[in-house]
């Protein structure tokens, strides 16, 4: 990517190898931003690559965390049976996260400590009350900028049992 263009956004396997190469390397400059030499990712031309992790900088500016990725469906379609079964899937998941790791190992050629460290590290795998507020203040920017057309409420699916919880992102930036 980086032979055609002067910047890439990696995301999922790609970042995970990247981020794998340069780990043992890879320092901060005076500005916080990750540097390495490009050789152990092969992009050997560019002698000094910065790395700039979209979550690590989006908390330094909102001091909220990013919500990178969510399940969602219309609300019909949406049953408490369905919420039963991502939630079944997650635990089951999370209960063989060892043996996920070590078959993703092999077919992504990355060691499986590295692939069990990164799931159980760096995702969130809630929606709790301070990443819906992180998911506001994202709404709210891309309104801002025009990205979106306006800033929509949230249902969350209701728990097996429990009520379908509403958040308001209507809140001003800076408020």
């Amino acid at each position: 990517m980086l032979s055609k263009a002067d910047a890439a956004l990696l995301i999922g396997d790609p970042a995970l190898r990247v981020s794998y190469a340069i780990e043992q390397e890879a320092r901060r400059d005076a500005s916080g931003a990750w540097t390495w030499s490009g050789a152990s990712a092969a992009v050997g031309e560019y002698p000094v690559p910065y790395v700039y992790d979209i979550v690590e900088e989006w908390r330094a500016l909102t001091k909220l965390p990013a919500v990178l990725a969510v399940w969602a469906g219309l609300r019909a379609a949406v049953t408490s049976e369905v919420v039963q079964d991502f939630q079944q899937s997650l635990a089951f998941g999370l209960q063989h996260l060892d043996e996920i790791c070590s078959e993703a190992s092999a077919e992504l050629k990355l060691p499986a400590a590295h692939l069990r460290r990164y799931l159980t590290e760096n995702i969130d795998y809630t929606l709790d009350e301070e990443n819906v507020q992180g998911l506001g203040v994202y709404y709210r920017y891309a309104a801002e900028i025009g990205l979106i057309p306006e800033v929509k409420g949230l249902a969350r699916a209701a728990e097996p049992g429990g009520p379908v919880r509403y958040s308001d992102f209507t809140v001003k930036l800076g408020q």
